[in-house]
């Protein structure tokens, strides 16, 4: 009996303990979720009022805009480039005004410089829990003032602004702690603390920066920028684009709430609206550094470049000249000497001459559409670490990081699974109609695979849909943003069939892919000056003058002809600015298409036969921004990736490295020099050794930052495991359906949600998606995009 009683006791022992230890794991669970709601609820709420037209998925009898050359002085004519609705007015600050407004930051930059990190952190933890609550109001102003699809917003716009705040969150404070570094030798070191040394590097704010931020991502181009200048201590003045104004009244209300509730101080971030004379008043008007994307500033006063602005001068005759311009890749320069180095397109000319008087930090991101200019026989130079130092006239030294975006290649081996990079490609060439610095437009194919891609890419470009990308159903494709645009594409198209090449899909703007609702706008304008006739009849012949408030507001056949087609809609959209998907073959080095970034949705297919040759064909080119690689060896995509000038490569995927944000993101050759976003892009926004600050002029020698100056920081993502495999979720394939962008900020909430519950409503939302509960169905391509999903 005891032996039986022992046995039994011995069962129950284990099955006790167990017990005990669920209903351990069970209260630390329960405990975690309690704490987490806690955390989640000590964020601040925003209460960020949001009116009508920004609220609006359809605008109700908006009048429609042509886009025109005379601007009123004083305000920003605003409006939707798909729909060409007029939006209204932005004010167009005079420099005056842009000049109190550095002056209120310099005020705030003195508190915030001695904020903790704490604090700077919530203020990024408010932002990111508004944006993941709001991403669909978010999308929509962006979708109306850009014209892009709701589900390209998500993807531009929340995805990667939610990426790099989280990574801001989790890592900024540790990238700008103090750093111990060896003492030298004659303090007896052996490790950072020496016998009678220590040294360390601190990294200080450097007090107000300046931005000036392009058009085609008008949210993340915002927050990108001030939430690393806050994080790293400093106030910030963020120039938007006249091209993306109307947008800012309800972002800036968001940052403007986020301060509020974090104690900021109410200067910290500030925007400017306006044209030339407003980004010419930032740049010079006291900031301590600059950021800039000229191509987005558009404006004429910084246009208008005159001959002898920037010139080459040089202290030592015809050696010192020899060596600035004979090609060496890296000149530093210490002392007094005068640097025989300039470049850059027209707007970035104007922006670093402005800036030199100063000695203000530049830091230029100028699109691609231009190429960078080295002023007399000079290439292209990185001077003095990360720093160009620009001789303008007779101004001072000025400091210059570049990027000037880039034609990136996107080589695809024979061992490639199409069925993975097809999609991808469609998303590197396409997305935001290819109005990114890094878009996809070489795609460097492999002979054997070339002809099955040409066939595959051409028959999606044919399917996507193309119109209104608000309250008109799902599109696959939106407008381009800025007046001109299409032309500027169109020009390049013509001049490649013109010498040559063959066009596979696309290339004329047209109804070929719009959507049906399009297609009735298109017919409604095509009838308007027959209505127009009726009535001018019906009054006796008289036709009533335009008022004052329509002078610049004209019909749909009128705003066809000035986004770069006709009245009747037979060559170009009759209501938006719309270029579609494009896909071209032959292109060669006597085109112009080769050479030139179409900053556009044209995707060049160029066939390879051996590695070498693919090589040689991606680094024929000016630019040198990212890079993608497609092969089913990993070891052959490195061995191809390590071998392309490029800043950036992504391993069997595209535009990875810009997910990363812990990797810095920046170009060689034409595509410019000085990294933006990760550490590096963090510090930059810091004081760092060997150098000085004010007069005595800026980057730095020696050390661990000098020693890297005198290497490329190429930044390369790939799958950390070998049965991995990036692909485009069938939702997002082209045509999407109606599942499509509540899937994207679904999968985004899941992600990036602040707290547990959020992460599961998000997991909710993603299910929801792929099995269609609650999505309404649409004509085109929803059936596909579910099927296989499912």
């Amino acid at each position: 009996m005891d032996a039986l009683q022992m046995l039994e006791n011995a069962l129950e022992a284990p099955q006790q303990a167990l017990a005990v230890l669920g209903l351990a794991v069970a209260l630390a669970g329960l405990l975690y979720l309690l704490l987490d709601a806690i955390r989640y609820r000590s964020i601040p709420e925003l209460n960020v009022p949001i009116t009508e037209q920004e609220a609006s998925e359809q605008l109700q009898e908006a009048e429609l805009y042509t886009p025109t050359t005379q601007l009123p002085k004083d305000k920003i004519p605003c409006y939707d480039p798909s729909s060409m609705q007029f939006l209204g007015y932005a004010k167009a600050m005079s420099p005056a005004e842009v000049r109190e407004v550095i002056a209120e930051a310099k005020e705030a930059a003195q508190v915030w410089r001695s904020s903790s990190f704490g604090q700077r952190r919530r203020l990024l933890k408010v932002l990111l829990k508004y944006i993941i609550a709001h991403q669909q109001e978010i999308c929509r102003v962006s979708a109306r003032d850009s014209g892009k699809t709701p589900l390209e917003a998500v993807l531009g716009e929340i995805v990667v602004t939610a990426e790099k705040l989280s990574w801001l969150i989790k890592e900024g404070e540790a990238a700008l702690k103090p750093r111990q570094r060896g003492a030298g030798v004659m303090a007896f070191y052996k490790s950072a603390r020496a016998f009678y040394k220590s040294a360390r590097v601190e990294f200080i704010p450097v007090g107000v920066v300046g931005a000036i931020v392009p058009w085609n991502w008008p949210f993340h181009n915002i927050i990108n920028p001030i939430s690393a200048a806050v994080m790293a201590g400093n106030a910030i003045v963020v120039k938007v684009s006249e091209h993306s104004s109307w947008s800012i009244a309800y972002y800036g209300r968001i940052v403007e709430a986020a301060l509020a509730a974090a104690g900021a101080p109410p200067g910290l971030v500030r925007f400017v609206t306006g044209y030339g004379d407003a980004g010419h008043a930032l740049v010079t008007g006291g900031v301590d550094k600059m950021i800039v994307w000229p191509a987005s500033v558009g404006f004429q006063a910084m246009l208008e470049v005159p001959p002898g602005l920037v010139r080459s001068v040089t202290q030592y005759g015809d050696a010192g000249r020899a060596l600035v311009t004979g090609g060496v890749d890296k000149v530093v320069f210490v002392g007094s000497i005068e640097v025989v180095f300039v470049g850059s397109t027209e707007v970035g000319k104007k922006v670093m001459a402005a800036a030199a008087d100063r000695l203000t930090p530049v830091t230029l991101e100028l699109g691609g559409k231009d190429a960078f200019v080295v002023c007399e026989d000079a290439d292209l130079h990185q001077l003095g670490g990360k720093d160009a130092f620009v001789v303008c006239e007779d101004a001072d030294l000025n400091q210059v990081t570049l990027e000037l975006g880039g034609k990136d290649a996107f080589v695809v081996c024979e061992d490639s699974d199409l069925n993975q990079v097809v999609p991808i490609a469609i998303k590197a060439a396409f997305l935001n109609c290819g109005q990114n610095c890094a878009s996809g437009e070489r795609f460097i194919v492999q002979r054997k695979v070339y002809g099955k891609f040409c066939e595959r890419v051409t028959d999606v470009a044919k399917s996507m849909r193309q119109g209104p990308t608000l309250g008109a159903g799902p599109m696959d494709a939106g407008a381009m943003c800025m007046p001109g645009s299409v032309q500027k594409v169109q020009r390049l198209i013509d001049d490649a069939v013109a010498k040559g090449a063959t066009v596979l899909a696309g290339g004329k703007p047209g109804p070929a892919n719009w959507h049906p609702q399009q297609q009735q706008q298109s017919q409604a304008a095509a009838a308007a000056p027959a209505a127009a006739a009726v009535a001018a009849a019906e009054n006796g012949g008289a036709v009533p003058p335009p008022s004052p408030a329509r002078l610049t507001r004209r019909s749909a056949a009128a705003a066809a002809t000035a986004a770069g087609g006709s009245s009747d809609g037979s060559s170009s959209s009759s209501v938006g600015q719309f270029y579609p998907p494009t896909v071209i073959t032959g292109v060669t080095k006597e085109m112009d298409l080769y050479y030139e970034e179409a900053f556009g949705p044209v995707m060049t297919v160029i066939p390879f036969d051996t590695d070498d040759e693919a090589v040689a064909i991606a680094n024929d080119c000016p630019f040198g921004l990212g890079s993608s690689v497609f092969s089913g060896s990993k070891r052959r995509a490195r061995a191809i990736a390590s071998r392309l000038e490029a800043g950036m490569s992504s391993i069997n995927d595209f535009n990875a490295t810009y997910m990363c944000q812990g990797l810095p993101f920046g170009g060689v050759k034409q595509s410019g020099f000085g990294r933006f976003a990760g550490v590096e892009g963090l510090r930059a926004l810091c004081g760092l050794p060997f150098g000085g600050v004010k007069q005595s002029g800026f980057g730095r020698f020696a050390g661990v930052e000098g020693l890297r100056a005198l290497c490329v920081p190429k930044a390369v993502a790939e799958d950390a495991w070998p049965f991995m495999k990036t692909s485009i979720p069938p939702l997002w394939q082209h045509p999407v359906g109606p599942a499509a962008a509540p899937f994207a900020v679904a999968l985004t909430t899941m992600f990036y949600g602040p707290s547990i519950g959020t992460k599961l409503a998000g997991l909710v939302g993603v299910l929801k998606a792929v099995t269609g509960v609650g999505m309404a169905s649409s004509s085109g391509g929803s059936s596909k995009a579910k099927s296989k999903a499912c």
